[in-house]
């Protein structure tokens, strides 16, 4: 009879997406894996099948535990504010000391070449999601009148997006908070 699992899910996800956070899929080793999510090696097979499949659960749970983030420019006043409040929560997460440092999306984007074709549509469909959130956003902007109608959203998405992902990058070597507000400020004022 095969005995209980005997660690927290939800838990053992957390440790392990900021492994992958931290070191990048292709430098993960299972042993690493096993100290950081404290399981052992038969456990992390039967629960997670194998490091790619765990890989994929750690960005579901991310983006899962990210959902908040969209709510901020769903429940704002205007898309400016909206916006404002994301980047600000974006900002102080991307330079939260308690984290490897940016995001896990973006440190994983960078290291998109070391990864087979499952994993990079992975990320893909992630960053899609996102898109077509900001989409969304940009263009009810449009519909109110706070987006003047001849702005091309198709390349606000692409900038906002690529700042998004700047400041991740940026955030690990630059530690200055002013500096990802004024870039933000001066980008809101694209639209």
């Amino acid at each position: 009879m095969a005995r209980p699992k005997q660690f927290d899910r939800d838990r053992a996800l957390a440790q392990a997406m900021y492994t992958f956070w931290e070191k990048g899929y292709a430098a993960t080793n299972v042993p690493d894996l096993l100290t950081s999510m404290g399981i052992s090696r038969s456990s992390l097979y039967e629960s997670f099948t194998d490091k790619q499949t765990l890989f994929a659960e750690t960005l579901k749970h991310y983006e899962h535990s990210g959902k908040q983030r969209y709510n901020l420019w769903k429940q704002a006043p205007s898309v400016k504010e909206g916006l404002r409040q994301f980047f600000s929560y974006h900002i102080a997460q991307a330079l939260d000391d308690e984290t490897p440092g940016g995001c896990f999306m973006s440190n994983t984007m960078v290291t998109f070449d070391q990864m087979d074709l499952t994993m990079q549509q992975l990320i893909e469909e992630s960053f899609e999601s996102f898109e077509q959130s900001l989409q969304r956003l940009l263009e009810q902007g449009q519909r109110t009148g706070e987006i003047a109608a001849d702005r091309d959203i198709h390349s606000l998405v692409t900038l906002f997006h690529s700042l998004n992902h700047g400041i991740n990058v940026m955030s690990k070597v630059n530690k200055n908070k002013k500096t990802y507000e004024q870039m933000v400020e001066e980008a809101l004022k694209l639209i």
